[in-house]
């Protein structure tokens, strides 16, 4: 074998195998770093060892198709809509990995063959079987790999892997694809039904549709009496799956406080991804979504808002699109999935492969209207749509040398950084984990050490955490400032620290809003950095609440009064708040109004005195 075919296996196995192995940590859902330093380290080897190919002769240099080149297409206008957008910091990674699934999709369609293809199905069999393995693990309370997290979400644990319907959406593409190869090996139903008991676990949409997708390749298969029994079993699978996932769900739902478990949340969320698609039609780029949806802030549920966090994505991979890339990177995903599908189509009538392909696009195309794909999911759509390339004719013209070299530069820089990512991210937690541990027993050495850790994560960790490092810093600052006195000096470092995190991600409130505390403390006042954060941010009912209480402590009852108002128009239901305003009422003489509005607080929240 080549040096260039050991490459590609290699870079394919670290993708294929590695990614959602990474995913199957307790950490996944929380660090995205160790699935995408995996992603990237692979994504460029396979990019080296295909332009190592081409250049040798070993394989065609492109294989240009009406499928390929429309996908190819599609992922260029993605990769390129951050010239124009808005994302910024934010968008910078997103951007990186919409550029790599673009050569993977021209590296796989030129050196897929049916052989090869067979090798890689084989691995996503493996990670599949380990995958599944390592959720028994877990359930056992054999989790080698988990973190107790002093800030993890109960909601990312209970299903025990990382975020199930992520690994879920993994298996969806997994079993059908290894279904031509595994069903005529009898031995394997055993590790087999493993993982159907891994897929109830989860209780997910995607372990539905697994089970659903599987169930019609294994007719399709083995359309004889010996499957009937098969089949039957997996459909009772299916049917737990969806009792006990309704049990899940439930638990999931009083176990997170992050809102966009209800599904008028999530509503706020594809309502504010249109309302950006009408104003932007050429999109804002990747990751620019968070900051534009602060516009749309009439459409969120105010009960169910968490007042630090920002809206992360329209969990809806249109729309995701929409926002990203605009119109035209819309019409180019629907155009790409429609001719895929006619495509396979015209195969699947006679070809096991085929249909097994066709099924898992279309159970793809069905999670686009549920929840965003997540970086395993893509890489194995892209996978999927790589198939009809050894169809395509290939080029004569082979690579320059120089880009060989380019890019076999670019992988070794690659991997350095991506490394770097995963140590960056392991400092970050350390600095997370100390951090707790100081505030908790009020010892120094602690906070100490969570501050050298942090500081060491600041020149690691990926471009958009670079924020979560300043801020963390600035709030651990903060903390310690307020339990030693207002200690100045302390207090500078906190300022600092969040004036870092406003200058890295400008259009961002939140750290302008904790600046705005530290002035107030400092200078009596903070209220022309509330104004700030409230012209990013204008309906957000924290920060109207934060400037009425600076201008209270001014003495200005009346503008306080508007404040105040001004927040219990958006959110009428927040105790301290009514409160706080029933208090400025009876300062201001209507003593009546007043105290009607703080009894009702009271009755929300008995706490209140």
């Amino acid at each position: 074998m080549r040096t260039e075919e050991r490459l590609l296996h290699l870079g394919s196995l670290l993708v294929w195998a590695g990614v959602p192995l990474a995913c199957s940590t307790r950490l996944a859902d929380a660090v995205e770093v160790p699935k995408s330093s995996c992603f990237t380290i692979g994504a460029l080897l396979v990019s080296f060892a295909w332009l190592l190919g081409a250049s040798r002769g070993t394989w065609p240099w492109l294989r240009p198709g009406r499928v390929t080149g429309l996908w190819v297409a599609f992922y260029a206008w993605w990769t390129a809509s951050a010239l124009w957008g808005l994302g910024g910091l934010s968008g910078q990674i997103f951007t990186f990995e919409h550029a790599l699934s673009l050569m993977l999709l021209l590296a796989w369609t030129a050196t897929g063959t049916p052989e090869r293809w067979r090798v890689w199905w084989w691995m996503i069999l493996v990670a599949g079987l380990l995958v599944a393995l390592y959720a028994w693990i877990q359930r056992a309370g054999l989790d080698f790999m988990g973190w107790d997290h002093p800030e993890f979400s109960v909601i990312r644990t209970i299903s025990t892997l990382g975020n199930p319907n992520y690994l879920a959406f993994f298996l969806v593409a997994w079993l059908p694809l290894s279904l031509p190869l595994v069903l005529p090996r009898r031995w394997l139903w055993i590790p087999w039904l493993m993982v159907f008991g891994a897929l109830i676990q989860t209780g997910t949409r995607g372990a539905w549709l697994a089970c659903l997708v599987s169930l019609i390749v294994a007719f399709a298969r083995r359309p004889g009496k010996a499957i009937l029994a098969v089949a039957a079993s997996m459909l009772l699978v299916a049917v737990a799956v969806v009792a006990l996932g309704a049990q899940v769900l439930s638990e999931r739902t009083q176990a997170s406080n992050m809102g966009d478990e209800n599904m008028t949340a999530r509503i706020f969320l594809w309502r504010a991804a249109l309302g950006i698609m009408v104003t932007h039609p050429f999109g804002v780029g990747p990751g620019g979504y968070t900051m534009e949806a602060l516009h749309y802030r009439q459409y969120e549920p105010m009960e169910k808002r968490d007042q630090g966090r920002l809206p992360e994505h329209p969990h809806n991979q249109l729309l995701s699109v929409g926002t990203d890339a605009g119109w035209p990177g819309v019409a180019l995903l629907l155009a790409g999935l429609a001719l895929y599908v006619r495509e396979r189509w015209k195969r699947a009538r006679t070809d096991l492969t085929e249909l097994a392909l066709l099924l898992t696009v279309t159970a793809m195309a069905v999670h686009l209207l549920t929840i965003s794909f997540a970086l395993p999911g893509e890489v194995l759509w892209l996978a999927a749509l790589s198939w009809p390339g050894q169809f395509d004719p290939p080029a004569s013209r082979r690579p320059p040398s120089i880009m060989v070299l380019l890019s076999g530069l670019v992988w070794l820089g690659g991997t350095v950084v991506a490394l770097g990512w995963v140590e960056g991210e392991r400092d970050l937690w350390w600095g997370d984990e100390y951090r707790l541990r100081g505030l908790t027993s009020g010892q120094m050495v602690e906070i100490e050490r969570a501050v050298g850790y942090y500081g060491q994560a600041a020149g690691l960790v990926q471009p958009q955490r670079r924020l979560l490092v300043a801020t963390q810093l600035g709030s651990l600052y903060n903390e310690v400032a307020l339990r030693l006195n207002d200690d100045p000096n302390l207090r500078a470092a906190s300022l600092s620290a969040y004036t870092l995190a406003a200058r890295l991600d400008p259009r961002n409130p939140y750290p302008v809003a904790n600046m705005a505390g530290i002035v107030q403390r400092q200078k009596g006042s903070g209220e022309e950095l509330f104004r700030v954060a409230l012209r990013m941010d204008p309906r957000n009912p924290g920060f109207w609440a934060l400037l009425g209480d600076d201008q209270l402590k001014q003495g200005k009852l009346a503008e306080a009064e508007q404040s105040y108002r001004r927040s219990l128009e958006l959110y009428p239901a927040h105790a301290g708040t009514l409160y706080r305003h029933g208090e400025v009422l009876v300062r201001l003489g209507q003593t009546q109004e007043g105290r009607r509005q703080m009894d009702e607080a009271r009755r929300l929240d008995p706490r209140i005195h």
